[in-house]
């Protein structure tokens, strides 16, 4: 595709709304220069351009879909533990020398930048791998349930609980809650004093130090947010439910080898998916205050280096000059896509809001339903907010029903505090399915319209056993 005079709706695959910057948009753009697939001989190389990326609105190719999927599905047959064992370790692998690599940045060199870019590159080719292909290996996953004699739920309960960076921190959160009920100080918390007096308890104030050392990063998704603070801790923990159970596994029922096998399958993209999209955040967060030299070397704010790409940033690396003009064009707006690996910008707010106009999906005026797919079972009724960014979470009150279009681990605060959970992305195997499982909220993904066809201040009622949502007022 070399201009959208190109563009084939009929041609793509449109998963919904994921608002991010273009330097964000970068790393899926680029996801096959990090060879993750390749590592499992699955060929990424195919001419079809693979990703189109309008404000955050993602499409992908479906000849290219269906092509890297044929082959996995031909690994899936042969029924090749390896080749699970082989992504498990790779994944590890890559997290760990992207900690290692992006920890160490300080200098601010062209190198480093290379560095960094390389090893957000590699890491997110994973995570593209992981959230593009989740859809295949459900379809698979659902039909081998079924004969079976299982649904995916319960198929899902045989999954190994394997806890990811955000599961750890939700328990650590409740058990700080028990240590504030012990002392008696759920008043204190409550009202807000708690936070003047928490010198008085250095017990208590030794775990939540260690909890923001550990957990501060769940602010930042997308190289956008703020760091988790003392305040937001507090706030959390006022949601946090003591008395919640994490969803039981199923020891006590065998399964066949022939289930087995694909239980392992369904864990090993569940888990992979959300370790990627939580080291994601991770490194972004290690990496803040390099690229926040990088702005001040270029002489740029943090905001204007956003609207840039990594290959734009370091092409202007050693010479700034004329950087300025390029960022002085852009309000933000932007359709991303690569012609024979060039990197194409449209940049026209104009043009790409026909070209949003034309790709969404929209609901029928005269409908008063939303129709998803089941994560997590329950009803509920509550006032929508429309969270697309760390940016909006500020106007997020607990009893609001969060709508979005895909969470991330920045967004699990904010899952906390909601009654109910709508997303337009995601599967039975994404991050807002498996978190809200673990929360016990209702949860509805994949409408691929809801942060289009509702607002801000919705009434809802929220059915998550039957996957529908009903716009009430």
């Amino acid at each position: 595709m070399k201009s959208l005079k190109d563009f084939n709706k009929d041609e793509w695959k449109y998963l919904g709304l994921w608002s991010q910057p273009l330097f964000s948009a970068y790393f899926w753009m680029h996801w096959r220069d990090g060879a993750f697939a390749q590592n499992f001989k699955i060929r990424t190389d195919y001419k079809e351009h693979h990703t189109i990326i309008a404000n955050g609105h993602f499409l992908v190719n479906k000849k290219y879909y269906d092509k890297v999927g044929r082959q996995i599905k031909e690994k899936i047959k042969k029924k090749d533990k390896k080749f699970l064992s082989e992504i498990d370790f790779f994944v590890r692998e890559i997290c760990r020398e992207g900690e290692e690599v992006i920890g160490g940045l300080d200098e601010v060199s062209l190198d480093n930048f290379d560095s960094f870019v390389k090893n957000m590159t590699r890491l997110n080719s994973a995570w593209y791998f992981f959230a593009i292909w989740s859809y295949l290996i459900e379809d698979i996953v659902t039909e081998i349930a079924s004969e079976n004699g299982l649904t995916f739920e319960e198929l899902y309960s045989f999954l190994p609980q394997e806890k990811t960076l955000v599961m750890k921190q939700h328990d650590n959160l409740i058990k700080i809650k028990k240590i504030i009920r012990q002392k008696r100080l759920d008043a204190e918390l409550e009202n807000g004093n708690l936070i003047k007096k928490l010198n008085n308890f250095p017990g208590l104030e030794k775990e939540i130090n260690n909890h923001l050392d550990k957990y501060s990063f769940l602010g930042i998704g997308n190289f956008v947010g703020e760091f988790v603070s003392l305040k937001d801790v507090l706030a959390d923990l006022i949601n946090v439910d003591v008395n919640l159970v994490s969803s039981k596994r199923n020891k006590s029922k065998k399964t066949s080898k022939n289930l087995d096998y694909y239980v392992k399958l369904a864990h090993t993209f569940s888990y992979g998916r959300q370790y990627c999209a939580e080291y994601f955040s991770f490194l972004t967060f290690k990496s803040l205050p390099f690229l926040k030299k990088v702005c001040s070397k270029l002489d740029i704010k943090y905001d204007e280096f956003l609207r840039l790409s990594p290959s734009e940033i370091i092409k202007y690396f050693n010479d700034s000059k004329g950087l300025k003009s390029v960022i002085k064009k852009r309000s933000g707006d932007f359709i991303y896509f690569l012609d024979e690996n060039r990197n194409v910008f449209i940049i026209d707010s104009k043009k790409v809001k026909r070209f949003i106009n034309s790709v969404i999906y929209k609901k029928d005026d005269n409908s008063e339903i939303i129709i998803g797919q089941i994560a997590s079972g329950g009803k509920a009724q509550g006032r929508v907010k429309i969270i697309l960014n760390p940016n909006d979470f500020k106007k997020f009150k607990k009893g609001n029903v969060l709508v979005t279009g895909m969470t991330t681990p920045e967004f699990v605060s904010l899952m906390q505090k909601s009654v109910a959970i709508i997303t337009d992305i995601g599967g039975l195997l994404s991050h807002a399915a498996i978190v809200s499982r673990e929360l016990k909220k209702p949860c509805v993904i994949g409408t691929k319209i809801a942060t289009q066809a509702l607002k801000d201040g919705d009434l809802v009622e929220v059915n998550a056993d039957d996957g529908v949502i009903k716009i009430i007022s």
